[in-house]
């Protein structure tokens, strides 16, 4: 049996319903999702429960106490953009039963295109992470250089070594003591943590769009990982890969729809376009009065 993590609020309940239902369809071998519920309304929470149903997925759900969650994101960044359930995924040693020795974490803003049981069964080469590199260099002071840090949003974690060496206090030891270099929160407190330990997977599994086109080449990724806003669910026009967000979201709860999205952002610019005419129109009759043109 392969296990899933992932970690949502009520802000990304449609998203979410994404994430399952790309790796229903992708994923072959048997899987449960852990899915560690950092807030989500009761009705939206029963939609997605639901909805795992509807598609014969098992669906696992951890309650959890927000507030400690809280405490550690106020201590990392006053980040308006930095939620609470980033940080749930540093309980997952805890939190899963000790029989789960390894797990796949996935963050709320992906899809799957195709299985990932290779993730489950490759060698793990005495470490304990293994994610892609994503080459940033701002821990380069604590001996983390670019060719070092990686992308958390996925990751295969091996929860036996996770938890016998005590990654979880570790982690929570590094948002204590070195909050300030933490750029980037919860990520590069489990770069701090675990350097020297990380097992670097190829950019196909976690093709994320910070950059246009994203950082692989060729064929369609593994793993899409919108990082970079907009998200696809607000506009998915922008998006080299926004209509597979929108294409996976058809049977969901929460639909996106394409062309609905893409016109309402060109009526947006035209109407814009509208208004501002009048006001360019009136600067260049007065900059031609004045002989500037």
């Amino acid at each position: 049996m392969d296990h899933f993590v992932l970690a949502a609020d009520n802000n990304v309940v449609g998203p979410l319903c994404v994430v399952l239902r790309s790796l229903k369809l992708s994923h072959d071998p048997a899987f449960t999702v852990h899915l560690f519920d950092c807030g989500i309304a009761p009705d939206n929470l029963a939609r997605v429960v639901g909805y795992a149903a509807s598609i014969e997925l098992d669906l696992q759900i951890y309650d959890l106490d927000v507030a400690p969650l809280e405490e550690m994101r106020v201590r990392v960044a006053e980040n308006p953009n930095l939620v609470a359930a980033s940080f749930a995924r540093l309980m997952m040693g805890s939190l899963l039963d000790d029989a789960i020795t390894r797990a796949v974490y996935l963050d709320t803003d992906v899809v799957v295109t195709r299985g990932l049981h290779e993730l489950f069964t490759m060698p793990m080469d005495g470490a304990i992470i293994a994610a892609v590199n994503e080459g940033n260099d701002h821990l380069v002071d604590l001996g983390i250089s670019t060719a070092d840090y990686f992308n958390s949003g996925v990751c295969v974690v091996d929860l036996v070594a996770w938890r016998a060496e005590g990654i979880e206090a570790a982690t929570l030891d590094v948002i204590d003591r070195q909050g300030s270099y933490c750029m980037f929160f919860d990520q590069c407190a489990l770069n701090i943590a675990l350097h020297g330990r990380v097992k670097y997977l190829p950019g196909d599994y976690n093709h994320y769009t910070l950059a246009p086109g994203g950082h692989t080449t060729g064929g369609v990724p593994a793993v899409v990982h919108y990082t970079a806003p907009p998200k696809p669910w607000d506009a998915p026009q922008k998006h080299a890969w926004g209509a597979l967000y929108c294409v996976m979201s058809e049977t969901t709860p929460w639909p996106t729809d394409f062309n609905t999205l893409a016109e309402a952002a060109e009526r947006r610019r035209k109407g814009h376009y509208r208004r501002l005419n009048p006001f360019f129109r009136a600067i260049l009759k007065h900059a031609r009065k004045r002989g500037a043109l």
